[in-house]
């Protein structure tokens, strides 16, 4: 299983699936937050990577590393994503919204773009956005 992850939504979700014995190959920005999900869930069944997904050759490396810990990928949970700005909308940054794009909506794209061939050449997989 692939999760971007290393709070809230995510954490949750990488702790229910490792309780149900899924290894899970986590990742995200913050690798102090990963290193604590890592020592929480165990070593041999969270296996932690450093990943930006609004960087394509982050996503490129996380894939890479990814294949090389796993023959197999059962499932990615997209669920890398933030809110900026506490303003009305009509009164918001637009640079806040570029980033909530470049992250919410851009890098989750970018994974399933990278993932989904490793799914559809071993026949199956399930994506979760």
């Amino acid at each position: 299983m692939l999760l971007p992850v290393s709070s809230g939504f995510g954490r949750a979700t990488a702790e229910k699936f490792v309780a149900n014995g899924w290894v899970a190959i986590v990742a995200a920005r913050r690798r102090e937050r990963l290193l604590s999900l890592q020592k929480q869930l165990g070593e041999e069944n969270c296996i932690i990577h450093s990943l930006d997904v609004t960087s394509a050759d982050s996503i490129k490396n996380f894939v890479a590393f990814v294949l090389a810990q796993q023959k197999k990928v059962d499932c990615l949970v997209n669920n890398a994503g933030l809110a900026l700005g506490l303003a009305p909308a009509h009164e918001a940054e637009l640079s806040d919204w570029q980033t909530m794009i470049e992250t919410n909506i851009i890098g989750l794209t970018q994974m399933t773009r990278a993932i989904l061939p490793i799914m559809v050449a071993q026949q199956s997989g399930h994506i979760i956005n």
